[in-house]
């Protein structure tokens, strides 16, 4: 299923679910094997701050109750009896489920975006702490502290979560798994499954069409 909402434009696989906030415009773009289940929650039912749109993971447990809540609640229940309480439940699961690791913040100061907009053009290269230093003109020590600091996440993961990000998109145009893990610097395709599975949870075959 293709989803564009917001600033996120990307294959969802089944393993997660998509937060979407009232008076979003939204597109959804559903393959003829895929079979829909959406929520809709009333702002003052739920406690969770309005942070827009977010992608999180879905686990197996609560993919099942909210099949339930989708075919077996209906629409107007009773808010006291056993199909209200099931709702209450569903509710408080989905605001905890964890948030899906698509979004990654670029520092705003120039000798550190710098060094992330060379691995954006150029993710095959090995991009390391030395080859970034240089072109940040800053010492190995400062450039790992200002980096931190500015996009909450070590350099070395930040680098790894572009490279993986980036590599979505090639699946989604149709590319092999294995195009997609030499064009973006692994030296096998196996360590790029295995690296896409530690970030996405899920193989990169569940983003690629067919």
């Amino acid at each position: 299923m293709q989803v564009q909402a917001g600033d996120i434009n990307f294959t969802l696989p089944p393993d997660y679910g998509m937060w979407i906030p009232p008076r979003c415009a939204h597109t959804l773009w559903v393959g003829e094997d895929v079979e829909l289940e959406s929520l809709y929650i009333e702002r003052s039912a739920i406690s969770m701050p309005d942070t827009g749109v977010r992608v999180v993971r879905v686990d197996e447990f609560v993919r099942a109750f909210l099949h339930h809540g989708c075919t077996a609640i209906p629409t107007r229940y009773d808010l006291e009896g056993a199909d209200g309480r099931k709702v209450g439940v569903l509710l408080d699961l989905v605001q905890t489920l964890p948030d899906a690791p698509f979004h990654l913040p670029f520092p705003t100061e120039p000798r550190l975006l710098r060094v992330c907009l060379a691995i954006q053009a150029a993710p095959q290269l090995p991009h390391t702490v030395d080859d970034a230093c240089a072109l940040a003109l800053m010492s190995s020590r400062s450039f790992s502290r200002h980096f931190v600091k500015a996009t909450g996440l070590p350099y070395h993961t930040w680098r790894q979560r572009m490279r993986l990000l980036g590599s979505l998109e090639m699946l989604r145009a149709g590319a092999s798994v294995t195009d997609v893990a030499l064009t973006i610097g692994y030296a096998t395709p196996s360590a790029y499954i295995y690296a896409f599975k530690q970030l996405f949870g899920t193989p990169p075959s569940r983003f690629t069409h067919g």
